[in-house]
């Protein structure tokens, strides 16, 4: 029971952890500049899941499906890290490019966030066709 507990701490601090990231780049997207808030975010994606972001948007699908399974990522974390990818799109207008990977790990993302959970997510299911609209007008 212990160790039960101590899994779901954990996944419950990742998950903060997600929110946070999202919320500090956030406001650091609109205080600072583009570069700072990019640098902030790359940093502590670093610190958490030693990887880099261009690394993790570079990753296979069998990469992203390891990584769901060794940090034991739930549906909801997916989500916030979509969330994460379309934020980091956003302010990467000046290379086409590196903005259509992130719209497209956004969107594989919510995929598999659909392949883990055990019910339909109409949330889900709009942001997914919001960030399919988005890169079709890229």
């Amino acid at each position: 029971m212990e160790r039960r507990d101590l899994i779901e701490d954990q996944i419950e601090q990742l998950g903060k952890f997600l929110r946070n990231l999202v919320s500090t780049f956030l406001k650091l997207k609109s205080t600072k500049t583009e570069l700072e808030s990019i640098n902030y975010v790359s940093d502590k994606f670093k610190e958490e899941f030693n990887l880099d972001l261009n690394q993790f948007i570079a990753f296979s699908e069998e990469e992203i499906k390891q990584l769901i399974t060794e940090y034991k990522l739930t549906d909801n974390h997916l989500e916030t890290l979509s969330d994460l990818m379309f934020e980091m799109h956003s302010v990467q207008y000046n290379n086409i490019n590196l903005s259509k990977q992130y719209l497209i790990r956004a969107i594989e993302l919510l995929d598999f966030a659909d392949e883990i959970s055990t019910t339909f997510s109409l949330n889900r299911n709009n942001k997914k066709a919001h960030l399919k609209t988005t890169l079709n007008e890229l």
